[in-house]
Formats: structure tokens, sequence, C-alpha cells
């Protein structure tokens, strides 16, 4: 009569993937329902307890100038099969509520062969909304290093716009996308790798409008300590088209157009004529133009670009770049400089001979500073997302 709880691995030896489930009261009608808690940022996953955390958050773009708002989730610093996360906002520049929210299971089968991710989740940033349904199966292995790991992922994506002025997106549409990566890294240490390959199929469709298929092919390897040369190459074809096609949904010489909104763009749209540097953000997509060539192909599209770190300057590469298509009687082409913020996340790009300057060097400064670019490649995922990925390639 003095037990009031019973519990499995009370002294956390055994390797569980989850301890939901491992204690259980000697009384009461549901014997398993643990107690719940609010509790500010995160914490450990203990067995005898659920957690409900929150969090201010804040955010910005051109379109919503300011976000403030708070997140709720029940996410712990380690994975656990049900998670879900909650984040209301109010925008200052639109004046109205917008933010995020996700429904997330993970089913991880016996020895760890399959990984089945189903969620849904719903964005409302600068005047777009998406709501989109979401599956990820991923065949990871047991060793890394040891072969390649695979994923297959699919979405469809229902988004709207009450944004005025932009007549290549339309005010509603609907996209599915399928997305087949295969990657292998073998890592020196926790964040430098010696050599990565990975190597994308990724299918778009409107189902009645359009459809594209295209690819991508990517290889860095580490010639010296945290120096890098990569290499990659992109193939893309339109299936499924028509001559009034908006350039909105064909492929883009110079990054895409991010139609699923799965990136974070500063500018989406291009709503601000006050700063020229914020028309130019990439996300590396597509066809992945550092180069500032506004190009939509509505056939075929091939590209293909080099990078090179310095190896006696900080963060400085040399960048080469060459691509194809229906649209453009010559090649297209460009060289320039890269300055490395965070490696493939956060870059700026400074064109200095190519096709974007007439097939030449710019004429004057103001040519070369209207070319400047940069790379912010930030999926709208969560923190929580972002250290998974990182885990997973360890």
């Amino acid at each position: 009569n003095d037990i009031e709880n019973f519990q499995i691995d009370a002294a956390g030896m055994m390797p569980l993937k989850t301890r939901s489930g491992t204690v259980a009261k000697s009384t009461g009608l549901f014997k398993t329902v643990r107690p719940q808690k609010v509790k500010f940022l995160g914490s450990f996953q203990k067995p005898d307890q659920r957690y409900v955390f929150f969090s201010p958050t804040i955010g910005t773009n051109v379109n919503d100038v300011l976000l403030l708002g708070f997140a709720l989730y029940n996410r712990t610093l380690f994975n656990q099969p049900f998670t879900y996360e909650i984040n209301p906002m109010y925008s200052f520049g639109r004046n109205a509520m917008a933010g995020s929210g996700r429904l997330k299971y993970t089913y991880v089968s016996p020895q760890s062969k399959i990984v089945l991710e189903p969620q849904i989740r719903y964005r409302n940033y600068a005047g777009f909304q998406n709501l989109s349904p979401e599956l990820a199966i991923r065949f990871p292995q047991p060793m890394k290093g040891h072969g390649f790991d695979h994923s297959t992922y699919f979405s469809y994506h229902f988004i709207s716009t009450d944004q005025n002025g932009l007549p290549s997106i339309p005010a509603q549409y609907e996209v599915f996308a399928g997305r087949y990566s295969l990657e292998k890294n073998n890592y020196i240490g926790a964040f430098d790798q010696a050599t990565s390959i990975k190597a994308t199929i990724n299918y778009l469709s409107n189902l009645n409008n359009f459809s594209q298929l295209y690819a991508d092919f990517n290889y860095s390897v580490e010639y010296r300590a945290k120096k890098h040369i990569d290499f990659r190459l992109f193939a893309g074809s339109m299936l499924q088209t028509y001559n009034e096609l908006s350039p909105y949904f064909q492929l883009n010489t110079s990054g895409s157009q991010d139609i699923t909104m799965n990136n974070y763009f500063w500018d989406r749209g291009v709503q601000t004529k006050y700063a020229a540097m914020l028309r130019y953000q990439t996300d590396g997509e597509q066809g992945g133009f550092r180069s500032y060539v506004p190009l939509s192909a509505n056939s075929y599209l091939i590209s293909s670009q080099v990078d090179w770190d310095l190896p006696f300057l900080k963060r400085i590469s040399v960048w080469g770049e060459v691509g194809f298509l229906k649209e453009s009687e010559q090649a297209i082409y460009g060289l320039g400089l890269g300055y490395q913020l965070i490696r493939n996340v956060f870059e700026i790009y400074l064109p200095v001979y190519g096709t974007a300057f007439g097939g030449g060097l710019p004429n004057d400064y103001r040519s070369l500073q209207t070319n400047l670019r940069f790379l912010l490649n930030v999926r709208q995922q969560s923190l929580f997302d972002m250290a998974d990925n990182l885990i997973r390639k360890q």
C-alpha cells in the first residue's frame, strides 16, 4: 500500500529511444498519464513529467517590418514521437496576425532502418499563407561514412497571398512537391568534413498548369584544413508548360522563386525599392547563379558552379559559373569573389566578370555595386530541426 509509482529503468541506464510510458501510478484510472508542467525555454526529458515550454519570438522582413510573439512547444533536447509547435506573432508592418504552427509524429522502425515523419505545417509571414501536409521517409545508415543516407520527401502546399501589386504571383495556388536525395559525408570532426556528396531529384507540379523536374549534384572536398573546393551541377526541364506561364513558375537562373515558400526571403516578391541589395538575395537553388542574370527557362536549364576557398585568406573564395537555356542564344557565365560569413548559409558574392556586365568587366563602380548579391539559405524551420539535421550528419 506504500507504493505510489512503478518505473522501468529508474536509474536511467537502458538506452531507450523515449522514456514515455516508463512510469505508472499504482492507483487511479489513467496510470501512465504524466503531470503537465509549464517551463521557460526547455529542459531535459523526465520520465515522470510532461512539459509545455514557452519562449518569446522575434522576426523581421520588409513586409512585416517587425514580428513579435511567443512560442509554445513540447520538444525537449531529446527526440520524442509526437511534437508540436505553436508560434503566434503580430506583424507591425501589416497590422495583422502572423506566425506558424506544426504537428509532427516520428516513427523509428526496429534497428532504425527506416524513419517516417508525417507532419502538417502552417506559416503566415510577409502576407503569404502556406498550409502544407508533409511526409518524410528516411533510410539512415547505421554508421556514418559507410554508404549513403537515402530520403524521400512529399508535400502539398495550399498558398495564398494578400499582397497587391505582384502580377507574377497568383493570389492563390497549389503545389505538389516531391524530392529524393542521397547523401554521404566523411567527417573529420564535429563540423569539418573531408568529402561530401549529395544528389537530389525534385519534382514540382501545379497539376493543371505546369510541372518541372530537376536534379542537382554537389561534391565538396577539403583540400587543406577548413579549405574546400565545391562543385555543383544542375539540370532541369519543364515537363508541362505553356507560352504564357508566369516566370514565377519557370526554372530560374539566379536562384529559385521558392514557390513552396520553405525558405526565408527578406523581401519576398521584391516589394522594396530603397535597398538594391535586397533585390538580389538568392537561395542558391535551381540555376544557382551568383551573378544577377534574371532569366527564366520555360524549356530546359543546365548550369554548373565551382567554388575554391583561397588557401591564405580567411573566408574568401573565388567562384565561376556557366549556364545554358533555350531562351538565351549564348551561354551565360560569370566570375567573382565570395565572402563566407556562415558557409553555405550566409555568403556574399561580388561578380567581377561575365554576362551580368554585358559579357565583360563592369563599366563603373555603380554597376559593380548593384550586382552585389548574397546567399541566405535559412529554411523556415525551427531550431530543433536545425539541431536534428546537424545530429544526423555526425
